[in-house]
């Protein structure tokens, strides 16, 4: 597997080895995006983690505050609308053109942008950044996946919805409904 960073670029592929050791002795896997070597970065990040720990013990409850007040404050403000949907359709063209998707939308496609979510009808936070593990970000929804990004064919809903929705059948979701209901279970996560 040993081959050059702009191999692995033109391979589609997040890490290589090119059979050398990285400044620090490390002869394992770099990042195809910036060569960086992948156990540096960890030895980096457990260094700087430590460090916070022995500086702000209560960082870590102090993080979430801040997420939760940054939700709240910034659930939606049209005027950062163009862009946002810059960024986020800047992301999401990258990741159609890698998998080969059909791309085919403009910021100037989206003039208003929904403040919750038509299927969950929570506030959404428009984020302009990766999204992952943040329910309320807003995300690009395609009704149908074999069409790919064109306008007749996405939504705006939450990161929630579309994580829910990725890959089940109608079926799965009405088995998944029926179960719930049938067993009386409740997931509210609180």
């Amino acid at each position: 597997m040993a081959y050059t960073r702009r191999e692995a670029l033109a391979r589609g592929v997040k890490t290589y080895t090119n059979g050398r050791p990285c400044k620090r002795g490390h002869p394992v896997l770099r990042r195809a995006v910036n060569g960086d070597c992948i156990a540096c970065v960890r030895h980096e990040k457990i260094l700087m983690y430590e460090q916070s720990k022995k500086e702000n013990p209560g960082e870590a409850a102090t993080r979430v505050k801040q997420l939760k007040k940054f939700l709240s404050d910034n659930a939606h403000d049209p005027a950062n609308t163009p862009r946002v949907m810059k960024r986020m359709l800047t992301r999401i063209r990258a990741r159609a053109k890698k998998k080969g998707t059909p791309f085919d939308l403009k910021a100037s496609d989206f003039p208003t942008i929904p403040t919750h979510c038509p299927v969950l009808g929570i506030p959404l936070v428009y984020l302009g950044r990766k999204r992952d593990g943040i329910d309320q970000a807003a995300s690009l929804d395609r009704v149908d996946n074999t069409l790919g990004y064109v306008l007749s064919n996405v939504k705006i809903i939450s990161n929630r919805a579309n994580t829910l929705k990725a890959d089940a059948s109608v079926s799965e979701l009405r088995a998944v409904l029926h179960y719930v209901e049938q067993e009386g279970v409740t997931y509210d996560k609180e």
